[in-house]
């Protein structure tokens, strides 16, 4: 179970591995205080935000992923191409695929020296061709195919846990731009995946789903469960 506490709550949000947490603080100027802080600590500096996984804490900066907009998520963001072109190139230097990466990699490596030595300049050129570069040349990336933002959102959370083992996604103001049938498959996909999401909201809605457990922090600072 992944446990966050924060100075302002009574006691930590308690997130199970088949709920969806919400916090919702309709006070505008703590909302934005928590915001604030949250982001600079997540950006790697002090805070008083605690993470934690069966009651040991982990870095919130380094295993916590926040969204501030979800229509800016980018799912072939530099980070990802990196850590997917590293995880091609293991494959590529298996023992499966070793010897016919290293075929490819001469035959690159003789087509260029062919093609520049029939001109009439001198040219410098890299003679060390790998998978990596190959991969980097033919721009191997994540497809993107769906429109619908709550896919966006599965497709998103999949790489970053599979690719980072991303702990915990943040979302912010989430179920402004979700309509109710797609938050409530949203929920259902993270419980089945055992995914940890809590979700930030400024308001509170009337809709209540059943993957989900919410606290509130209303106008005049008072808690509710």
């Amino acid at each position: 179970m992944m446990k966050l506490a924060y100075p302002i709550l009574s006691k930590p949000i308690e997130i199970p591995d088949n709920k969806t947490a919400v916090l919702v603080i309709e006070n505008q100027m703590l909302y934005a205080k928590v915001l604030f802080e949250l982001i600079s600590q997540l950006n790697g500096n002090e805070g008083e935000f605690v993470l934690s996984r069966n009651d040991a804490i982990i870095n919130i900066a380094k295993e916590a992923e926040l969204v501030i907009d979800p229509f800016m998520m980018d799912i072939n963001q530099r980070k990802v191409i990196t850590r997917l072109h590293q995880m091609l190139n293991t494959l590529a230097m298996n023992e499966d695929n070793y010897q016919k990466t290293m075929r490819l990699s001469s035959e690159m490596q003789q087509y260029i020296e062919d093609i520049v030595t029939t001109t009439d300049y001198e040219l410098e050129y890299n003679q060390t061709i790998d998978a990596a570069m190959i991969f980097k040349i033919t721009d191997v990336k994540i497809a993107v195919s769906s429109e619908r933002l709550a896919e966006k959102i599965i497709d998103y959370i999949t790489v970053m846990t599979d690719l980072f083992k991303t702990a915990c996604f943040i979302f912010v103001n989430l179920k402004s731009f979700i309509n109710d049938e797609d938050m409530a498959n949203l929920y259902k996909h993270f419980a089945y995946k055992k995914i940890c999401v809590l979700l930030i909201e400024n308001i509170t809605r009337d809709t209540k789903y059943e993957h989900e457990i919410i606290r509130i922090i209303d106008h005049d600072m008072c808690e509710i469960y």
